[in-house]
């Protein structure tokens, strides 16, 4: 049976979360598909040409590891939702503990253990998702650097870009401290196609595939707790972040963006996955598994066969534990001795070893191990 806590604040929490997430997918829109926000250009080396001059494809379904931005979009959100639903189903189907539902005193609504999950790992999936792209194209906007293919998606006009660089572009024979500025008299493709080819800083595919990966590995790593199966936990791991790589290799196959720009989108991703999944989710598991008990540690007292059992319970229990005779006679205590002219039997007592003097005398030890010692042979 569940259990009922009631909420007064779960639904306020809830809808402002929402304005939030909102908010930003709003502002990932104008960013990314209208042209409000204007993106400075800065003139650009002729003697870079070369490194901006890779072939362009505009269709990308042909080449190995791409993906459009439709398709990352849709993978990136749909992929770890269907994965998150699957491992709580079976998480509420295996849990052993109690299953609290949360109600909200206005309005009386119910949110139960599924329901409840769900809600808030999605929504941080998706917070985060849109929280990545506004970064990302902020970003873009801030710096304008070309793409590897941007004198091929631009278009540019051959007798502008002579004149800007001073001779031909193809040759070496090139001034160079000349500099042109990418614009509309260079570039013949359109304002829009112009924006898209100065926005390879950072790597979009990678941020958001990286963030995505690193996310679901993350969530993965704390619901997969299996005790006799070693290899799955680190294959889920292993695979998540896998696809979290792929589609930045894909862009980076495509001469969509650099080294350098791919990997301060993997970067950036990744920052927003861990602070999301370490403290805005600080533990997936609804169930913190208990510190194991403390072993008996059995005090040898008058013989090897006479044995008293503490375990460490209280602080008391702690005191005397660690109690030793020689505190209170001399000092501090010491390693035992044996009589130097007789020698020393060792005798094992339930996988333990005393100190037995051959007079027969003996003094009461303590062993103060943590644990219990496998069988050795002496």
């Amino acid at each position: 049976m569940g259990e009922y806590e009631s909420n007064n604040l779960l639904v306020p929490l809830f809808l402002l979360e929402t304005v939030v997430t909102g908010c930003l997918a709003v502002i990932f829109y104008y960013l990314k598909y209208l042209d409000n926000f204007k993106d400075r250009r800065y003139p650009l080396p002729c003697t870079d040409i070369q490194w901006i001059s890779y072939p362009y494809y505009q269709d990308t379904k042909g080449l190995p590891l791409s993906m459009t931005d439709p398709g990352l979009y849709t993978a990136c959100f749909f992929i770890p939702t269907l994965i998150v639903i699957f491992f709580e189903i079976i998480h509420w189907f295996f849990y052993q503990g109690s299953k609290k539902a949360i109600v909200a005193a206005c309005p009386n609504w119910t949110f139960h253990f599924f329901t409840r999950r769900v809600i808030r790992i999605v929504g941080t999936l998706l917070f985060g998702y849109f929280l990545t792209m506004v970064l990302v194209f902020t970003l873009k906007y801030m710096f304008a650097v070309p793409r590897p293919h941007f004198l091929a998606a631009c278009q540019p006009n051959a007798t502008a870009l002579y004149i800007a660089c001073g001779g031909d572009i193809y040759t070496d024979h090139l001034n160079t401290s000349a500099m042109f500025l990418p614009s509309e008299a260079i570039c013949q493709a359109g304002p829009r196609a112009l924006t898209d080819a100065l926005q390879s800083f950072p790597s979009e595919h990678g941020a958001l595939a990286a963030f995505c990966g690193v996310f679901l590995a993350a969530y993965l790593h704390r619901m997969t707790s299996f005790r006799r199966l070693v290899t799955p936990r680190p294959l889920l791991v292993f695979l998540s972040l896998l696809g979290g790589v792929t589609p930045g290799i894909g862009s980076l196959n495509a001469f969509q963006v650099r080294w350098a720009d791919l990997l301060v989108g993997y970067l950036t991703g990744t920052l927003v996955a861990v602070y999301l999944t370490q403290v805005s989710l600080a533990q997936f598991a609804t169930e913190r598994h208990p510190a194991p008990p403390l072993q008996t540690v059995a005090t040898l007292a008058g013989g090897p066969q006479s044995q008293a059992a503490l375990s460490f319970g209280t602080q008391e229990d702690a005191a005397v534990l660690f109690h030793s005779p020689g505190l209170d006679r001399d000092g501090p205590p010491s390693i035992p001795r044996a009589n130097p002219n007789s020698p020393v039997k060792v005798t094992e007592v339930s996988n333990r070893a005393g100190f037995v003097e051959p007079s027969g005398s003996y003094t009461n030890r303590a062993y103060l191990g943590p644990r219990v010692l496998p069988r050795r042979a002496y």
